[in-house]
């Protein structure tokens, strides 16, 4: 018996807050699979603020077209495969898009990765400080690091997009640069009204969990 897809797709490009109608709840029957592909079942989905602009206009990905399944980052398992790379079993990340399964292929090699099982680390955090904001503010840090204004302290230009802001301040607390003080771009546009609005520090929720990753102390002022 096929397995039956549960997605989302777009199907109107949202003017403001996400409304009934802009996604549309499609079932269908999975396709088979043919050599070189692999059926991925997914776990867990990333709810991340570019989905929006995803939804409007071409950034560095293009927007999603009318009528295709929503983009978003997951986390999968693969149920079977035809693929060399893949077999039952296997754990990814990449761009499962809104729904239950997921099938790759040659031409989706850029958009997923095989990931490790970690004892007593749940699997979301591959979708967090492991995933694609981590990486993100990783690399970061480590290919165009900021300034450093003393030896004694390290200012962080906190980052403007909230899945990223909890990401940076343990990775940049190396030996000689003790000190992380945070700043704030002093304004931004809401996507909903078109006003500027003020920003304000986000709490760093994940600071514990990323200082026990890291083995190092992060002091914030």
């Amino acid at each position: 018996m096929s397995n039956i897809n549960r997605q989302l797709r777009l199907q109107n490009r949202p003017k403001g807050l996400l409304a009934p109608g802009d996604l549309q709840l499609v079932e269908e029957p999975v396709a088979p699979l043919s050599d070189g592909q692999a059926l991925a079942r997914v776990k867990y989905l990333s709810i991340d603020p570019t989905m929006r602009v995803w939804m409007a206009v071409d950034t560095y990905l293009p927007a999603v077209a009318i009528g295709e399944v929503m983009r978003a980052g997951g986390f999968a398992e693969i149920i079977e495969s035809r693929h060399p790379n893949y077999k039952k079993g296997d754990r990814v990340t990449g761009l499962t898009g809104f729904q239950e399964y997921v099938i790759i292929d040659a031409s989706a090699k850029n958009f997923f990765q095989k990931v490790p099982k970690i004892p007593f680390v749940s699997d979301t955090i591959f979708l967090g400080v492991l995933g694609m904001n981590g990486l993100t503010a990783f690399f970061g840090m480590e290919i165009a690091p900021p300034a450093q204004p003393a030896a004694s302290s390290v200012k962080l230009e906190k980052f403007t997009a909230a899945a990223l802001s909890a990401s940076p301040a343990p990775m940049i607390n190396a030996p000689g640069s003790p000190r992380i003080s945070v700043s704030t771009p002093p304004s931004t546009t809401n996507i909903r009204t078109g006003r500027k609005n003020s920003l304000q520090p986000l709490p760093m929720a994940s600071t514990s969990i990323l200082k026990m990753l890291a083995g190092k102390s992060c002091k914030k002022s």
